[in-house]
């Protein structure tokens, strides 16, 4: 079954008795999938179900790099910094899709959607 990714983006608003370290705002991200063979009322669907899921992971608060700018070394041992709920004033969602419709044969090449293979390098 071929799926589309997607990434939700989860902000942090802070509230004004933040510790000073702390910024404004705080960023997580969460990758999930959904079947492309739903028709879009569907996907709708499922991807609100997937975002309520998510959510349910801050019941207590985020787990997050302080700075959201800050790169990724997937290479090292990045400690994340626990930010309470109490700390928490909303949080708000952005999803995004990670690939524009590829799909992926039984070979492992990858194709567009008008069918042209993507060379990978």
């Amino acid at each position: 079954m071929p799926a589309q990714q997607y990434i939700a983006e989860f902000t942090g608003h802070l509230n004004r008795s933040r510790p000073d370290a702390f910024p404004k705002v705080i960023k997580d991200y969460q990758m999930f999938e959904v079947d492309t063979s739903l028709n879009s009322q569907q996907t709708k669907r499922v991807i609100a179900q997937e975002i309520n899921k998510m959510t349910g992971n801050y019941v207590w608060g985020m787990s997050v790099f302080l700075d959201s700018q800050a790169l990724i070394d997937t290479t090292k041992l990045q400690l994340k910094t626990f930010v309470p709920m109490h700390l928490i004033t909303h949080i708000t969602c952005v999803v995004k899709p990670l690939t524009g419709g590829t799909t992926i044969d039984s070979q492992g090449n990858v194709h567009t959607p008008d069918g042209e293979e993507v060379p990978i390098q």
